[in-house]
């Protein structure tokens, strides 16, 4: 009898010690260690700032947890911040019809690694995959990264944006060409088993690019932007090589807010879903 009131004190402390978590992580998001970049979340990663910036502003936002499958055109702008699931060839073909017939898609990546093994093999991961079914690699910044980088460039208009705060400031670069990401992917050790998961490409087209201001020295390959605005079809893609760029902890620093503006708000009062 005795040992089962110890096995009912332990659960109970358990139980109180997991409230006693959730708890003090809601009421103080630096304690919530998890770096997922969630709409939802409210600590230094998430970017629940973004999420009521945009519902301030009229947009009408929700949370989508189903395939891309189901996408229609109640959904106008779709944000996929830091990509950590794999995207089946289903959701990308419905994803690029999606696109095509007038839907945004803003992407913001991190440069995490490449591959990834599974029960059916190495794997692109899925911001990697993702970026080669539009075309693009990820490399990271030829000088060491810098907390806060000049930017030129024309993509988004609505707003001056002179200066962002960029911890990791990974520049995009279009290759358009399956071959070309292929080889880019090989010579930094991606497996040729995981390239057989490479996308065909949905034919997406670079309109505009963010750069660095006053670029160091170019290497072999073209230069590469912070961000790109592309086109497909009737719809548009926007795409950022730091999504640190529209987290809590950068979203209010230097021009953060206005890129994030600039590029979701002429979309109000559309539908938004993260």
């Amino acid at each position: 009898m005795r040992r089962w009131r110890y096995w009912l004190l332990g659960l109970a402390v358990l139980v109180a010690v997991v409230a006693a978590r959730t708890h003090l992580r809601r009421q103080h998001p630096a304690l919530d260690p998890v770096a997922d970049y969630s709409s939802l979340r409210s600590n230094q990663w998430g970017t629940k700032a973004l999420r009521e910036l945009c519902a301030a502003y009229g947009m009408q936002i929700l949370t989508w947890r189903r395939s891309f499958e189901y996408l229609s055109r109640d959904v106008h702008t779709l944000c996929i911040l830091n990509p950590l699931d794999a995207f089946s060839g289903a959701e990308l073909a419905a994803l690029e019809k999606w696109i095509r017939s007038g839907g945004h898609l803003v992407i913001a990546v991190r440069d995490v690694p490449r591959e990834q093994s599974t029960s059916n093999g190495p794997q692109l991961t899925a911001t990697h995959l993702l970026l080669a079914w539009l075309g693009l690699v990820l490399k990271q910044p030829d000088m060491p990264p810098r907390r806060t980088v000049l930017v030129a460039g024309a993509c988004w208009t609505a707003y001056s944006v002179r200066r962002l705060a960029a911890p990791e400031a990974n520049e995009l670069v279009w290759l358009g060409d399956s071959q070309k990401i292929k080889a880019y992917l090989l010579e930094r050790g991606v497996s040729d088993e995981a390239l057989k998961t490479l996308p065909r490409q949905a034919g997406a087209q670079v309109m505009g690019r963010l750069t660095v201001a006053n670029p160091p020295a170019a290497d072999t390959l073209p230069q590469g932007a912070l961000g790109l605005a592309m086109s497909l079809g009737q719809g548009r893609i926007d795409v950022l090589g730091d999504a640190n760029i529209l987290s809590n902890k950068y979203l209010g620093e230097a021009d953060n807010a206005l890129l994030a503006a600039a590029i979701l708000l002429p979309d109000a009062p559309a539908r938004l879903a993260f």
